[in-house]
């Protein structure tokens, strides 16, 4: 599908800032194992991970998921 790949784990190899990452259940595009093996080679600890169950890739985010991001921008 793409023919120009965007490696962002290597991109992420250093990376030590907050980093909040949120992923569907239901994404056809980006299997969810993917993104949970990009964030689990992120080496920042200040980091959080939301599985949203049903979202697919471009399902816009419910209050309760934009409630989560204020918090973590909030926090960090």
């Amino acid at each position: 599908l793409m023919r120009n790949e965007f490696d962002s784990a290597s991109r992420l190899a250093e990376y030590e800032a907050s980093v909040l990452q949120i992923h569907g259940t239901g994404d056809r595009v980006i299997p969810l194992r993917h993104g949970q093996r990009l964030f689990e080679s992120i080496p920042s600890q200040r980091k959080q991970f939301i599985t949203v169950p049903g979202l697919g890739h471009n399902t816009p985010l419910s209050d309760d998921v934009m409630s989560q991001m204020r918090t973590f921008v909030d926090q960090n």
